[in-house]
């Protein structure tokens, strides 16, 4: 029988005591009912991220639709009357939609000049509309105090 640092039998000293008792029993309950709690919050996490993924799959394949349609129709040799369908030669722009937080195609671009002199492509997200920005590589244009470019001479 394992004993108490006094020497007595751990059930004499109050080791195990029906007060202790009933204190950890509803200790281990209110633990349980915590995890129970995490448990059921997760699982509605997960439910919604289920959800959301779903969404953006369908999204995706939507976006997908249209070039698959656009390859389907370039295998095949022909679009309409028989012209084979032509690529655009326009280089499609890209930039960062601070919005959607992912690289998107830049809807109406318009080349524009930034204050610093740095030329630019401006346009709109594809998606949610928000204006969005793709520095153009290449030197600056020299700009002069009101911020108009300076001809080269």
């Amino acid at each position: 029988m394992p004993k108490a640092k006094s020497g007595v039998p751990k059930e004499q000293a109050g080791g195990q005591g029906p007060g202790r008792r009933k204190k950890r029993v509803a200790r281990l309950e209110r633990t349980l009912e915590k995890v129970a709690a995490a448990q059921d919050k997760r699982t509605a996490q997960l439910e919604r991220l289920q959800a959301r993924a779903a969404e953006l799959a369908a999204r995706l394949a939507a976006l997908r639709a249209p070039e698959a349609a656009a390859s389907d129709g370039l295998a095949s040799g022909a679009v309409g009357e028989g012209t084979p369908a032509q690529p655009s030669t326009e280089p499609v722009r890209r930039a960062y939609c601070m919005h959607d937080k992912r690289m998107v195609a830049i809807h109406d671009p318009e080349l524009v000049v930034l204050r610093n002199g740095r030329r630019a492509v401006a346009g709109t997200c594809g998606d949610c509309g928000t204006h969005v920005v793709a520095i153009v590589g290449g030197p600056a244009i020299a700009m002069d105090g009101q911020g108009a470019p300076v001809e080269a001479s």
